[in-house]
């Protein structure tokens, strides 16, 4: 679980008031001058990515392509902020850091990149507004793989997230919570310390934001696949109940939280309480489902799967698939 501290902020004061001089790094304005690039290559000495993100003009969008791993850990408080590893434009990983933390800043977008750590993968708080796409966030291990807070929002698109937050138990490869947002698609998230995703105190997740309006089949492209720690693809209910680790899940949501799945396949234990919300549809659930403290689970027609729907402590069923039956296959 996240706590904001008063570390962070001191040390988030401390780059931004420090004056870096950084070498190996190539700018190139563009020629209406409405956005700047500029290039970090890691794989030479004195590069420094937080170096090129202090120099961006404010006001001013700014590129930054990383080639090579740098062994740092950035913050981002100005707007209009691309980290990109995708130099070349083949659409492959080129670069990487080992934490990107956005602190209110919007049009923030980091793509392309391994992410990979000590702490989070992508921290986004504080009202910030984030697309994270097409990265490879695994093995932050005292952190959530990608983790949204008070009032920030999220797009997170077609990642592989695993192996995140194995140092503190309540870790995920996603998290939201404060009324944070995170709108998911096409993301492969499996091994995660605690759950696959996991959110509340009024956050709001939505996995799977594309179903064709003309009632044909979703793209399988789009698809989030979200496992519990232990489990693998295309396990039923049973065999991943018994190949889970003990006191993991695939999602919990907890305290006013609302998860929609859409076009998603949920591999693992669901956990719903404290007057959450849970709506499923055009989904594949293995995995039983439990709700409690007055949540409400509404999994329509188009769910298929394996699995057990319980209720306990007022939490009550609004479709055809109700509580004490099971997700039928």
């Amino acid at each position: 679980m996240y706590t904001y501290t008063a570390n962070r902020s001191m040390l988030l004061a401390a780059a931004l008031s420090c004056c870096l001089i950084f070498t190996n790094t190539t700018f190139a304005a563009d020629p209406g001058g409405s956005s700047r690039t500029k290039i970090v290559n890691c794989n030479k000495g004195g590069a420094s990515v937080q170096s090129a993100i202090d120099q961006a003009q404010i006001g001013q969008d700014t590129t930054i392509f990383i080639v090579g791993f740098c062994d740092e850990s950035v913050n981002i408080v100005k707007d209009g902020i691309t980290l990109s590893g995708n130099k070349i434009g083949d659409d492959m990983i080129g670069g990487g850091l080992t934490e990107v933390t956005v602190i209110g800043a919007k049009r923030v977008l980091i793509e392309y990149l391994e992410l990979t750590g000590a702490g989070y993968g992508v921290l986004v708080d504080l009202g910030a507004s984030v697309e994270i796409r097409n990265n490879n966030i695994h093995d932050n291990l005292g952190g959530d793989g990608v983790g949204v807070y008070n009032q920030s929002f999220a797009r997170v698109e077609f990642n592989t997230i695993t192996g995140n937050g194995r140092t503190t138990h309540f870790e995920a490869g996603m998290e939201s919570g404060t009324g944070a947002v995170i709108r998911s698609r096409g993301n492969y998230v499996a091994e995660n310390a605690y759950a696959a995703i996991e959110f509340g105190n009024m956050s709001y997740f939505r996995s799977g934001l594309f179903i064709p309006i003309d009632g044909g089949s979703p793209d399988p492209a789009d698809r989030d696949t979200f496992l519990q720690r232990g489990c693998s693809l295309n396990q039923d209910a049973d065999q991943c109940a018994d190949d889970a680790a003990p006191n993991t899940v695939a999602v919990d949501c907890f305290r006013n939280g609302l998860c929609d799945f859409r076009n998603t396949r949920v591999i693992g234990s669901i956990f719903i309480s404290g007057m959450s919300n849970l709506e499923v549809r055009t989904s594949t659930i293995n995995g039983n489902i439990n709700g409690s403290s007055g949540s409400r689970l509404h999994l329509r027609n188009s769910v298929t799967g394996s699995g057990f729907v319980s209720c306990f402590t007022n939490a009550f069923a609004t479709s055809s698939i109700q509580c004490g039956t099971s997700i039928p296959q």
